[in-house]
């Protein structure tokens, strides 16, 4: 098998970054084997996601019944167009609200619409069909209430920066529309919330900004944290949430109102600041050379996505944030994210560890987005549902709070907490010529250097890989991680890169963690930062020093994967995203570098931070 060492040529599609051939499943436990299980969980792996079963959850019952554009009063006047699916039976039902900015009415194909896989195995994957399993819920006994919110559709009210509407009207409409769903004649007075995406994080933001006692609990589905302080890409400039917005990420969603929104920024500095940063980001290389950033500048009241252009106004000049208040959160909250999906992983993290409800859960699922309608694990959250809101014991109680998709061999595996306290950080280190060992290299070995084109004169993504030798024993590692990175450059900034791999026998090589981080974050925040997860202060942009070793800690994203014996794991420092790979053409990447740039690497202190648990030389394999 020919082992790539050293400077070599990266291409995307060499490496699987998502699951696609593996449909997840629950597998129920009886209440009996769990108690047998219970000591020894860290032994313990399943066939499909575990369920403990106690009482029987809720089942088929129902027929459904809809009732469309229901107009609601809010507390400022304004009314907000409602939909109501609510079983066709009489009586008194616990509610489910999912409230989000896709639109109620594109929502409702999961009425009709088989779940589409992500690209490239259904052209049809559609992001924005993230409200829930509606008819799922309601045929056993739930009412599910889903809004357009204000300046959406028939929904009053304007909105111009969408950031204020998230922080400011989100909570306070959440929590009347609590209101009026408890004064209901078909409500029995209890409420929760569910939803994936920007549905998840509008359920935060109602549980820690503006909670309503009705509010039982929250269920944010692949959640996506606008709220976190530069924790995702420390610097480094993602591009697919103005994809998204614009509907071009793999064609996948409406676009937002064009007339009603405005950035941040446009409002809130001055008109000479904004026009100063326009004018410095239209003669920066990596904008200049980029047709479609150049214009979303150069023509900046004709962006439909105000997220992006606050994105690149705040770019260089990062605007201080207030560390978001996820201590408020004290009702039970079931958090979802996948493995490697950069939008999602960190933020799902860092709330888990933040949200001080005494019933939190998490379930970290294979790593790909789920499809589109999202009804995948409608089995799981109706066991939590059936808990907190009907009161069935259904077990899921008993769980230990973290379930979770171990990659490498497939199965599911429960933890105690987060990151496990058997986890020990193993120093996992690159050596010159492309070699990746536990031992340290000698700090007096000479650096190595890749140059990677500017994107325009040439695409070809170069990068340094690093290859160890065939493992002896598996390794398991879960937790985080990160890279500690010596290097120089001979411009004024990059993007770091950093990749680890897991290279099977047959040479097939699957995306374990990817990292990222720009070079002018280089001060870290001493008060958040900890192993494994670096947090870099929001500063003005200031120069990386041309020819000088700077020493970079690169978040990576939390793993659960298992290196299996005759496997070798990778090392890939690079500055680029494939843009020619399947990833890159659904426009899934990081603003490229429009600036030719020499990379030097030193040894002797870059290596990885890896999170070993214990081997387990007898796994106990429930199926």
């Amino acid at each position: 098998m020919y082992v790539k060492r050293g400077v070599c040529v990266f291409r995307g599609d060499e490496y699987h970054y998502r699951l696609h051939d593996y449909a997840p499943r629950s597998q129920p436990v009886k209440y009996e084997r769990w108690l047998e299980l219970a000591g020894k969980i860290e032994n313990v792996y399943f066939e499909g996601y575990p369920q403990i079963v106690k009482q029987k959850g809720s089942e088929v019952k129902y027929e459904m019944k809809i009732e469309k554009n229901v107009m609601v009063p809010m507390s400022d006047g304004i009314r907000l167009a409602v939909d109501v699916y609510r079983p066709t039976a009489e009586g008194k039902f616990p509610t489910i609200l999912s409230f989000g900015s896709w639109g109620k009415d594109i929502c409702e194909m999961v009425l009709w619409m088989p779940p589409q896989q992500y690209l490239p195995d259904s052209p049809l994957w559609a992001g924005n069909l993230e409200a829930g399993p509606i008819p799922y819920f309601v045929e056993r006994g739930y009412v599910v209430v889903v809004p357009d919110p204000r300046g959406w559709k028939l929904s009053e009210g304007e909105i111009d920066v969408f950031a204020d509407t998230m922080f400011n009207d989100w909570p306070r409409d959440i929590y009347d529309l609590i209101e009026w769903i408890i004064k209901q004649p078909w409500s029995d007075g209890k409420v929760g919330m569910m939803g994936e995406c920007i549905y998840g994080a509008a359920q935060i933001l109602a549980a820690a900004l503006k909670p309503h006692p009705a509010l039982i609990t929250i269920a944010p589905w692949e959640y996506v944290g606008v709220l976190v302080d530069d924790v995702n890409f420390n610097g480094a400039l993602h591009t697919m949430l103005y994809s998204i917005l614009t509907n071009r990420h793999v064609n996948d969603s409406n676009a937002w109102p064009r007339c009603k929104l405005i950035p941040w920024a446009f409002k809130h500095l001055s008109k000479e600041e904004v026009n100063k940063r326009i004018e410095e980001l239209l003669s920066h290389p990596d904008i200049k050379y980029n047709p479609r950033y150049y214009g979303v500048l150069a023509y900046p009241d004709m962006d439909p996505a105000g997220f992006m252009i606050d994105g690149l106004l705040q770019w260089l000049h990062p605007i201080p944030k207030d560390e978001f208040p996820y201590e408020n959160i004290k009702i039970p909250t079931y958090l979802n994210t996948p493995l490697l999906v950069a939008i999602y992983i960190w933020d799902t993290f860092y709330a888990f560890e933040k949200i001080a409800a005494k019933d939190k859960k998490l379930l970290v699922s294979l790593p790909r987005e789920m499809p589109r309608p999202w009804v995948d694990y409608a089995d799981e959250l109706i066991r939590w549902f059936d808990y907190w809101l009907k009161g069935i014991d259904t077990g899921i109680i008993d769980e230990p709070p973290v379930k979770m998709f171990v990659t490498g061999i497939n199965k599911w595996h429960f933890e105690r907490e987060w990151p496990p306290k058997r986890m020990r950080f193993k120093k996992l280190y690159i050596h010159p010529k492309g070699f990746l060992s536990f031992d340290k290299p000698s700090e007096n070995s000479p650096p190595e250097s890749f140059t990677q084109p500017a994107l325009y004169e040439d695409p070809t993504v170069y990068a340094m890989f690093y290859t160890s030798d065939t493992l002896k024993e598996e390794l398991e590692i879960i937790g985080p991680v990160e890279f500690h990175l010596e290097a120089s450059i001979d411009k004024d900034f990059t993007n770091w890169i950093i990749d680890l791999i897991d290279i099977a026998p047959t040479g097939e090589a699957f995306v374990v963690s990817t990292g990222y981080n720009c070079s002018y974050f280089r001060e870290l925040d001493e008060k958040k930062a900890r192993t494994g997860f670096p947090v870099y202060k929001r500063k003005e942009y200031e120069p990386t020093p041309r020819g000088v070793k700077i020493e970079y800690r690169v978040a990576m994203m939390p793993v659960a994967h298992l290196f299996q014996e005759g496997h070798r794991i990778q090392a890939i420092i690079r500055n680029q995203d494939d843009l020619l790979s399947k990833e890159g053409l659904v426009r899934d990447y990081i603003l490229p570098r429009m600036e030719t740039v020499t990379h030097t690497i030193y040894y002797g202190n870059s290596y990885f931070e890896l999170p070993v648990v214990p081997a387990v030389p007898e796994k106990l394999l429930l199926t």
